[in-house]
């Protein structure tokens, strides 16, 4: 399989875990710590964000509350909230205690997303800040929250995330509907796999963060 991915922080390498799960000869290349304009062969989560939910309301969600955490410096998914129209969704109310239509609570996040990013979510900082944000969805009888930013479906993140929501709330990232995107398909069998990392962040502190996300060991960042 061959794929592309961009991201302002390190969330394309979420991607590329999910892909390499399936794929372990996959052809990848990744843009990551990028403020540039994305190319439009590359794919980022934002591309993710309307199927995710359209997933979340369809199949997830059992009372139709759901709460949208996102940072409050991303503007983009600031801008996506505010178009969101729950009367298209397709919702069915199998619960008599749901909602008629599927309701959405945005959340604003600070410095979880950031230090997600660096590493630092198996900390109990991490987890102290991040119990904070729930506690206001659960205030809200939200039973299921999303992530917009890829990030936070790192694997040991989405656990602890999880694990601090609680049986009574389900977490969902881009990630868990990565297949679900219908422009995504293999191309072909590749032989060997290839990984290119381009960075605009220090590369060696980029190469160390890429094989914790990706779950593999890199020579250099660059090919493999």
């Amino acid at each position: 399989m061959k794929a592309k991915f961009f991201s302002s922080d390190f969330g394309a390498l979420v991607f590329g875990r999910e892909v390499l799960i399936k794929d372990q000869s996959a052809e990848l290349e990744f843009c990551v710590k990028d403020e540039g304009v994305k190319k439009e062969d590359f794919l980022d989560e934002k591309d993710f964000w309307s199927i995710s939910l359209e997933k979340i309301v369809a199949e997830k969600t059992k009372f139709g509350r759901i709460g949208i955490f996102y940072d409050r410096q991303n503007k983009a998914i600031q801008e996506f909230i505010k178009k969101i129209d729950s009367q298209k969704f397709n919702f069915e109310r199998k619960d008599r205690r749901a909602e008629k239509t599927p309701q959405f609570i945005s959340f604003e996040t600070q410095i979880i997303c950031e230090m997600a990013n660096e590493g630092w979510a198996d900390t109990v900082e991490f987890r102290r800040i991040s119990r904070k944000f729930f506690r206001k969805a659960k205030h809200s009888h939200c039973d299921t929250v999303f992530f917009p930013e890829v990030i936070f479906g790192e694997e040991k993140t989405k656990k602890i995330l999880q694990h601090l929501a609680g049986t009574q709330m389900k977490v969902f990232t881009p990630r868990d509907f990565f297949w679900d995107y219908p422009k995504l398909q293999k191309e072909g069998v590749t032989t060997k796999r290839k990984i290119t990392i381009n960075t605009a962040d220090n590369s060696e502190f980029t190469n160390l963060r890429a094989e914790k996300i990706l779950c593999t060991k890199l020579k250099q960042i660059g090919l493999m």
